[in-house]
C-alpha cells in the first residue's frame, strides 16, 4: 500500500509540472481544475481501494482473484475499444497505432500494480 498511496502526491506533481511548461501556459486553463483534478483522483484512489477490498473480503478466494482481475481489466480494455470505436466513426479522432500502444503502457503496470495490491491487502 506504500507504493499506490502515494499516487495522489505523483498526480498532483505531475499536473503541477504540467502546468508550469511553456506549451501547458500558453493554453486556456480553468484555474479550478487544478485544484478540483487532483482532488478527484485523490478521491477516486481511495474509492478504487475500498471497492477492491470489499470485493476481495466478500467475493474472492484464492481460485477466483486472477479471473477478477483479469475480467475487469478485459472489460476496461473492451470499453476503451468501444469508446474509440465510436470516436473514429464520428470522425472525432483519427486512429493512430501509438494510442494503442500508449493503452498497453498504461494498462498492464496498472494491472500488476492493482494485482500486487490486492496481494498486499490479504
Amino acid at each position: 500500500m506504500a507504493v499506490h498511496g502515494h499516487s495522489p502526491c505523483v498526480g498532483c506533481g505531475g499536473i503541477n509540472f504540467c502546468s508550469g511548461t511553456k506549451i501547458a501556459s500558453s493554453l486556456p486553463i480553468d484555474k479550478t481544475l487544478l485544484v478540483v483534478l487532483p482532488t478527484i483522483l485523490f478521491i477516486g484512489s481511495g474509492i478504487q481501494d475500498t471497492l477492491i477490498k470489499y470485493i476481495e473480503f466478500s467475493f474472492l478466494n484464492d481460485t477466483n482473484k486472477d479471473a477478477f482481475l483479469s475480467s475487469a481489466f478485459g472489460t476496461s480494455a473492451v470499453a476503451g475499444l468501444v469508446a474509440l470505436g465510436i470516436r473514429l466513426l464520428r470522425r472525432q479522432q483519427i486512429f493512430d497505432w501509438r494510442n494503442i500502444v500508449a493503452g498497453f503502457c498504461i494498462g498492464v503496470p496498472n494491472y500488476f500494480s492493482i494485482w500486487w495490491l490486492v496481494k498486499y491487502l490479504r
